[in-house]
């Protein structure tokens, strides 16, 4: 088949040849930007590195001029650092403290102002020293808690002013906040150890009956106390190295030795209740005698007698004067004389106490019998007090005894509230007669102008002296003796009487001696008065 011949016509040849230049001007534009990124790029390097270079050049000079300044070589006025001689670098500071371009010394003084402050980021150590099951006193935590500044931590002011001194030296590289540094003072140490051992050791004591509830008659108890002593040396060392590792977060249980407490408030309650009491009768009214009585007996009025302790019936009431509370009351003299005396009628609560005493156990110390028997309790159970003589009586149990009192007028009471006696048992006073003793002197005379002469009449009868014995016995709860005590081997005085007679008496053939007797006064007391 034969080939068909294509002509091209003019135009459509001019037309691929514009294409083809085109092609080729936007292959040239692409070339020529890429070249200029190109040198761009290695523009930027080239100004990259030329920057490293001056600045680690000047950097080097810097180090070295630093290193000429620091040495003192070479060292111009010029090249040193901006920070004066003897100041601390602007903007240094410890903490929140600023220490800039201040002076050593005002930094030093700065510093130790703040000591206290500067430390409290630090927290608190927290001391347990009570046992987990002790029963520890009102306020008494069983634990302290102190700060470091309490136990003796102290900011190393020469270690945090030489590093200050170093990094103001500096001229780059400059650490402007400083190190913490602390160190232990001994002797601040020394008084908080010594104030924590007299807080944790304790000697362990038994309760003890404080006061008494007149409403429920009960004692009221200082609770028990357990005995505890801290281990001096291992506390010391376990202490100190909380302070060098800076460990206040956590609490710190100290190494005590522990005793269990004496006896207990529980153990007591159950064993106390009334021991023992003593009565005596009002046998007539006297406003001044009922004062004086009821002033002694509410002066004793709960009062707690302790183990070991002694009563003083003189000391409790106090002074026997009218500065003191008593007043002028009747009183009798050897002879049956009757009288007036500040504070008549404190016999009767002393020998009534001196009654219940007995009955309690008490131990007697100091006892006095008045001249005669006084009818208010029976023979040999009286007990005088006087401006020479008082009533004293120890406790000798291992318990507290309390005392109480009541008056009504009419009868006055003691009652003893302690440790009962074992099984019901009881004690009381027991008093023998021995025998009497007539006196074979006649009546004191009494001149009487209401006496007709040659008549007489008995004013005080004669009273024989009497011996007794008196004795404290136990007694079971059957009423069987036990156990008996001779206390007092005692006699009482004999007293011839007084008898009046006429003013106007026949003569009579007696010696001179004897009228001396006779007219002269009789009825000037020998011993100091007594009650009636």
């Amino acid at each position: 088949m034969a080939r068909k011949n294509v002509s091209k016509s003019p135009s459509t040849s001019a037309t691929n040849k514009s294409r083809q230049a085109k092609n080729k001007r936007k292959a040239g534009d692409k070339s020529v930007r890429q070249s200029r990124i190109t040198l761009a790029v290695l523009l930027l390097i080239l100004a990259l590195a030329s920057g490293f270079g001056v600045y680690s050049y000047q950097r080097y000079n810097q180090l070295q001029k630093a290193e000429r300044c620091l040495t003192n070589i070479y060292c111009s006025d010029d090249e040193l650092t901006e920070t004066p001689e003897g100041q601390i670098a602007s903007g240094m500071h410890y903490r929140n403290l600023d220490l800039g371009t201040l002076p050593y010394e005002e930094a030093r003084m700065i510093l130790s102002e703040q000591e206290e402050e500067q430390m409290r980021h630090l927290g608190k150590l927290k001391l347990i020293y009570a046992h987990p099951e002790e029963e520890l006193a009102e306020g008494d935590d069983g634990y302290v808690e102190l700060t470091p500044y309490q136990l003796g931590l102290r900011l190393d002011l020469g270690a945090i002013l030489q590093e200050a001194k170093t990094e103001s030296s500096r001229l780059l590289g400059r650490r402007l906040s400083l190190n913490e540094h602390y160190r232990v003072d001994e002797a601040s140490f020394n008084d908080a150890f010594t104030a924590l051992v007299n807080k944790v050791d304790q000697e362990g004591r038994d309760a003890k009956a404080i006061d008494f509830d007149f409403e429920t008659a009960e004692f009221v108890f200082e609770d028990e106390q357990a005995g505890r002593e801290m281990d001096q040396a291992k506390a010391r060392e376990e202490i100190l190295k909380r302070l060098e590792d800076r460990d206040f977060k956590t609490e710190l249980t100290l190494p005590v030795n522990f005793t269990a407490p004496g006896r207990t408030a529980e153990e007591l309650k159950p064993r106390l209740g009334l021991v023992a009491s003593a009565s005596t009768p009002i046998l007539y009214y006297s406003e001044g005698r009922n004062h004086n009585i009821n002033v002694a007996a509410e002066r004793i009025l709960g009062t707690i007698v302790q183990p070991g302790e002694s009563f003083s019936y003189k000391e409790t009431i106090g002074a026997i004067t009218a500065e003191n509370g008593f007043v002028e009351a009747g009183v009798q003299d050897e002879y049956g004389n009757d009288d007036v005396g500040m504070g008549g009628g404190l016999c009767q609560p002393s020998t009534t106490l001196y009654i219940a005493a007995v009955r309690a156990g008490m131990s007697i110390d100091v006892h006095n019998f008045h001249s005669q028997p006084v009818s208010y309790t029976p023979l040999g159970t009286d007990c005088m007090v006087s401006d020479w003589s008082d009533f004293v009586f120890t406790n000798t149990s291992e318990y507290p005894y309390a005392i109480m009192s009541y008056f009504d007028g009419s009868t006055l009471s003691f009652s003893f509230y302690g440790p009962k006696q074992p099984d019901g048992n009881t004690i009381d006073l027991y008093v023998e007669l021995i025998g009497e003793t007539p006196v074979e002197e006649k009546p004191l005379e009494e001149e009487d102008p209401n006496i007709a002469p040659g008549e007489t009449e008995v004013k005080v009868e004669p009273r024989p002296a009497t011996h007794v014995k008196v004795y404290r016995r136990y007694y079971s709860a059957a009423g069987e003796v036990l156990k008996s005590e001779l206390m007092y081997d005692h006699t009482y005085p004999g007293f011839r009487g007084v008898t009046k007679v006429s003013k106007h008496k026949e003569p009579d053939n007696t010696t001179t001696s004897e009228a001396d007797e006779l007219d002269g006064p009789i009825y000037a007391p020998t011993a100091p008065p007594q009650e009636p």
